[in-house]
């Protein structure tokens, strides 16, 4: 078998294995929920390491073609970042309130508000941002065939590896 065509773990970081490790992702997420549901912080914790990982990968892959879109969906996995890190914060904040030390808790709740706001406003930004791209894809997927699509990605990125390689 040739070199080029053996399995690799380099295979795991190319942009057409982008949406299915993020299947994986979506899988290890929903998977934690339940197996840490008596340690609801380490729930969080595991979400935003699995977040930030997804974060890093995205910036070694960059799985689409246009930098426009690659830029918007980085943002969009910021956005959700965000969001599980507000999660956190407002689950520290409710075991800090629910231990009622009484000089801090005017503090605390204003501070779980703000933070809860926060949250709001990233889950928001991030469901109309992944509607709004749904639909920008089924007008684009009318456009072009599937094959055409990865016909063209294929194309940008071996030229890339072509001109890094030069």
């Amino acid at each position: 078998m040739q070199d080029s065509l053996r399995w690799s773990p380099s295979h795991w970081f190319r942009p057409y294995n982008y949406h299915l490790l993020s299947f994986y992702k979506k899988f290890l997420m929903i998977f934690s929920l339940p197996l840490f549901y008596n340690y609801p912080q380490s729930q969080i914790g595991i979400l935003i390491a699995l977040q930030f990982l997804e974060v890093v990968r995205f910036c070694i892959v960059r799985p689409f073609a246009t930098l426009s879109r690659n830029i918007i969906r980085f943002l969009l996995e910021l956005v959700l970042l965000v969001f599980f890190i507000t999660t956190l914060l407002q689950n520290i904040l409710i075991n800090k309130i629910s231990q009622n030390i009484s000089n801090l808790i005017a503090d605390q709740t204003k501070s779980y508000y703000v933070v809860g706001w926060i949250g709001f406003i990233a889950i928001f930004i991030f469901n109309i941002s992944f509607f709004v791209m749904l639909i920008v894809d089924i007008v684009l997927c009318l456009r072009k065939s599937s094959r055409e699509n990865m016909r063209e990605i294929r194309k940008n990125y071996y030229y890339d590896k072509i001109v890094k390689y030069e």
